[in-house]
């Protein structure tokens, strides 16, 4: 078998279209990973110290400080908050939480364009994460109750032998 151009520059194009399917893939891998690091460590986002809520101001830094971490450009962050009664998406799982906790939830709206580059590709995608941190709990009983607040410190427990809040102490009665 005989080697010529035309046989030669076949098989060139071939390693060539091979090699550039190859680092797309690579590319478009890595760009999407970094991306979904994003989103998700976004989601996930926590109190600020002390418990305390954080304000839009430190959502966003934190959502810039996770894309810089993941080499990500974040573009136009803006976070609006809003405050919904009730417990957030556990209500809906346990059902039977709803009938005796009662609460706030917090929700943070971050939205933005992620950008990433990896060998000669870039990727864009919109951020769009709605962030939900309680901001307090009450517990539905009858007589009484109490609530949780993140940052607020508590009162305090019983430490005498039975191991907990008589009922003369929480003010609660139970049925019998």
């Amino acid at each position: 078998m005989e080697i010529t151009l035309p046989k030669a520059a076949m098989v060139l194009v071939g390693l060539v279209i091979a090699g550039g399917l190859g680092a797309w893939g690579y590319a478009s891998s890595k760009m999407e990973g970094r991306l979904a690091s994003v989103r998700n460590e976004s989601r996930v986002i926590g109190y600020g110290r002390g418990g305390r809520m954080p304000t839009n101001r430190e959502v966003e830094e934190q959502v810039q400080l996770i894309a810089v971490a993941h080499q990500v450009e974040a573009q136009g962050v803006t976070v609006q908050i809003h405050t919904e009664r009730g417990l957030g998406g556990i209500g809906h799982l346990a059902p039977q939480l709803g009938e005796s906790l009662t609460g706030t939830t917090r929700i943070y709206e971050i939205r933005g364009t992620l950008t990433t580059r990896e060998l000669l590709w870039s990727l864009t995608e919109p951020l769009e994460i709605d962030l939900s941190l309680r901001s307090s709990v009450r517990v539905r009983a009858e007589g009484g109750g109490g609530s949780v607040r993140p940052g607020t410190p508590s009162t305090g427990v019983s430490t005498d032998v039975h191991g907990g809040l008589s009922p003369e102490e929480t003010g609660v009665t139970y049925g019998h």
